[in-house]
């Protein structure tokens, strides 16, 4: 809880009343998670997250995804909007087969770009970096993506606390083993 990091040090002091964000998965460090969870607490603020799915997280790895659930599905059942990334294929032909952006824009000026994954991993074991930038041309830009795929159901799936529910159900065994001891701190050490 008091390891220091100071992208999320930067995120955690940011007062908003929109928040939109892609995680590669929603493993947040405890910080950022109470950070989400006072947030949704407040009706006046909305937060948005696209992060990856099952059927996404397979072509990387599903035990990041499936490790990812419960943690997921609190947060969902607390009013975090997450929509699912379903892969897509870019306008200059491209499949992008998986979610890998890390971006939070605040508002309609405040932005945070970089590698970091908003959970242990960046924390804990690998160098991160993130730029934190105001430009309300470049964050309007960033938005109008966004919404564009989180709107589309082509692209996106809605996390629904039943469908949460009952892909924690289908992979029961796995996530308990998963969250277990020194698989359970290696894997958040990961991701």
């Amino acid at each position: 809880f008091a390891i220091k990091d100071d992208i999320i040090d930067t995120i955690i002091k940011t007062e908003f009343t929109t928040m939109r964000a892609y995680n590669y998965f929603v493993i947040p460090t405890e910080r950022y998670r109470l950070f989400l969870e006072k947030n949704l607490e407040n009706p006046e603020k909305e937060i948005k997250i696209i992060s990856n799915s099952r059927a996404t997280a397979a072509v990387i790895t599903d035990k990041g995804y499936l490790f990812s659930l419960p943690g997921m599905r609190n947060l969902v059942e607390k009013g975090l909007q997450v929509h699912q990334w379903l892969g897509m294929i870019a306008e200059n032909g491209d499949n992008l087969l998986y979610l890998h952006e890390k971006v939070i824009m605040f508002d309609d000026d405040h932005g945070i770009i970089g590698s970091h994954n908003f959970g242990l991993g960046s924390t804990l074991v690998s160098s991160e970096i993130a730029v934190e930038f105001y430009s309300k041309p470049i964050v309007k830009r960033l938005i109008e993506v966004f919404e564009t795929e989180y709107n589309d159901r082509g692209i996106t799936q809605i996390a629904t606390l039943p469908f949460l529910e009952q892909e924690m159900k289908d992979y029961k065994t796995t996530i308990n083993l998963l969250q277990k001891g020194f698989l359970k701190t290696m894997i958040s050490e990961i991701y």
